[in-house]
Parts: C-alpha cells; sequence; structure tokens
C-alpha cells in the first residue's frame, strides 16, 4: 500500500503558488510530474509559482499511451497547464521541459509569444541513423509491440522499485516512432523561436542529445540562447551531481527575465 502510494506520487500533477513570475513543468517520455519536483520545490522558495502537468497517457498503464499522438493529444494536455497558468492573470510565464517535455515546451515557445522564455534540459532532436531505422522497422507491421525501459530511464534512479510494478516498465514502439517524427517537425520549428532560452545538456547522457544545442543555436531565432554542458550527469539532472548547479542556473535564467 505505501509503494503504491508512491507510485502515485511520481504521477500527481501539482500547483505551488508563488510571486507573479510562473512556470510550467512538463515531464519525459514514461514519466511524471515527480521528476521535476525538487526544481519545482526549489523554484517556489524563491516565490515563483509552479504548475506541473501530467502528459495525456501517462500514469496509467503502457497500452493508455499507444494510441495517443505527441503533436495532438499530448501536446494538448501540456499546452493546458499554460492556458491555465495565463488565465490565471500571471503575465511572466516561462516553460520548463526535461526530455519529451523539452521538445513539447520547444513547439510551445514556436506558437505563443506570450510565453517569456524557455529552459531545455536534455531534449535529444536528432537519433543516430542506425537508431531510427530500427525504429521506423519495429513500427511497420513488427509482431513486437512495446520495448522495456532500460535501467538508465530517469524513473529507474529516482525509485527502483518502479520497474516492479509494471506501470511504465515498457513503452509502445508506435511512440517511439512517432517521437522520431516529432523531432524532425520540432527542427523545422526552431526558426520561430524568438523567446531567450537556457540549453542544459550532459556529456553522459545515455539517451544522447549532446548535439542537440547546436541544432537549436543554429536553427531558432533567439538572440538570447545560454548553453550549458554538465560533466557529471546523465539523463536524469535534477537528482543526479550537477543538481544544485542546474537548479541555480535555471533560477538565474528566470530571473533575468522576469
Amino acid at each position: 500500500m505505501v509503494k503504491k502510494k508512491l507510485i502515485d506520487e511520481i504521477y500527481k500533477p501539482y500547483f505551488l503558488p508563488g510571486g507573479t513570475t510562473s512556470c510550467l513543468m512538463i515531464h519525459g517520455l514514461g514519466s511524471g510530474p515527480y521528476t521535476l519536483r525538487p526544481l519545482a520545490e526549489f523554484l517556489n522558495k524563491h516565490d515563483i509559482t509552479v504548475n506541473s502537468v501530467l502528459l495525456e497517457g501517462h500514469g496509467t498503464k503502457p497500452e493508455d499511451l499507444r494510441n495517443k499522438s505527441i503533436r495532438k493529444e499530448i501536446y494538448k494536455s501540456a499546452f493546458e497547464g499554460a492556458k491555465t497558468l495565463k488565465k490565471m492573470g500571471f503575465k511572466k510565464i516561462f516553460v520548463i521541459g526535461h526530455s519529451l517535455g523539452g521538445m513539447i515546451a520547444l513547439e510551445m515557445l514556436s506558437k505563443n509569444n506570450w510565453i517569456k522564455g524557455g529552459v531545455i534540459l536534455k531534449s535529444p532532436l536528432q537519433l543516430k541513423d542506425w537508431e531510427e531505422k530500427i525504429i521506423s522497422f519495429l513500427s511497420k507491421g513488427h509482431s513486437r509491440e512495446f520495448i522495456p525501459l532500460h535501467p538508465f530511464n530517469e524513473l529507474y534512479s529516482v525509485h527502483k522499485f518502479y520497474l516492479k510494478h509494471k506501470r511504465y516498465s515498457k513503452i509502445p514502439i508506435k511512440t517511439l516512432y512517432d517521437i522520431t517524427k516529432y523531432m524532425k517537425y520540432i527542427k523545422k520549428r526552431l526558426k520561430y523561436i524568438k523567446q531567450p532560452l537556457l540549453l542544459i545538456y550532459s556529456k553522459k547522457d545515455k539517451l544522447g542529445g549532446y548535439d542537440t544545442p547546436k541544432i537549436i543555436e543554429e536553427k531558432a531565432n533567439s538572440k538570447k540562447i545560454r548553453k550549458i554542458i554538465l560533466e557529471r550527469s546523465g539523463h536524469t539532472t535534477l537528482f543526479e551531481a550537477d543538481r544544485k548547479k542546474v537548479r541555480k542556473s535555471i533560477l538565474q535564467f528566470i530571473k533575468a527575465y522576469d
């Protein structure tokens, strides 16, 4: 029962009221709002209001994710969080996204100039050729519908018992293929981004993306892009060695354009 409650906490959205500056937080694939909680609480202690959403198709079972489109249902569920902040009267809204959440944040920034700026955490926009070919092959009528999450998945390092509960111990191949298409779509949208950006990536990230900051710097029309390359962290970031540096850098970024 205790474990079930803790698992439920991983997927529970939260709203932390603070001052007149706000931020929307978007988690990654197969995870939940909890993975951004340490950053949310840190920013909230510095008088920033935080709204952390649960993406559509998450928090239940992998089968529910299989038929959710990133550009439709999943994006919409994230954007509702931004609209909520706007409806509440916030004029200073930032978006922070991790992994898939960062890709969604980039799309949001490209379509809504009322969002002040974005923080992109470990969001790859390019796969290796062989990775893309394998995902494409598996997505075309192959008998295998899911692949298991790897031990370096962001939630695995937070709660190792997570995989035992089978809630998202696997990811639909269809969703992974959708992500490869979404990456290409986001690269085309980068030219519409003019807001300030903070890009945080890591050399030790097993999910890749180390070359993504260069892609964003070349294609985005933002005149204010700051890049941070971490030396000691993997994909999880907010629970790893560089976590204090990451939190401080994000706070400084928000305050600079507040």
